[in-house]
């Protein structure tokens, strides 16, 4: 999301992540990417999970539509359009749901969990 992100940089950090954080017990990992309109950007991302062994079923794609986009009225729905995070959330939800997962915890981009955070998250699920 220019400026704020750099082209790659959510590359960069996706690899960070899968490079770096541990596989945590009893947690199944799914990505969503949520309507990145670069398709090259698109592409390599997908890449780098699958090249990084993540499973094509654990990545969820909710794709960026052209002809939605242009059907927008206001330069304020196609921002909303773009970024869409509470709908990529919910389908986060809803897939936790038709997959039947005790716990779904939605992150959004760029978060890294260290592994006292997973224990003391975890902790936390068990005595709820």
């Amino acid at each position: 999301m220019p400026p704020l992100q750099s082209i790659g940089q959510l590359r960069r950090n996706t690899l960070y992540a899968l490079n770096n954080e541990d596989r945590f017990p009893g947690a199944r990992k799914r990505w969503i990417l949520n309507r990145i309109w670069n398709d090259t950007e698109f592409g390599l991302l997908y890449d780098t999970l699958i090249d990084s062994g993540v499973k094509r079923k654990d990545i969820v794609v909710r794709c960026f539509d052209i002809d939605i986009y242009t059907r927008q009225k206001t330069a304020d729905d196609k921002l909303f359009y773009l970024t869409s995070q509470n709908e990529g959330r919910n389908t986060g939800i809803m897939d936790s749901r038709e997959n039947n997962f005790e716990w779904s915890i939605i992150l959004d981009g760029n978060t890294f969990i260290t592994s006292d955070s997973w224990n003391s998250i975890r902790a936390a699920l068990h005595t709820a």
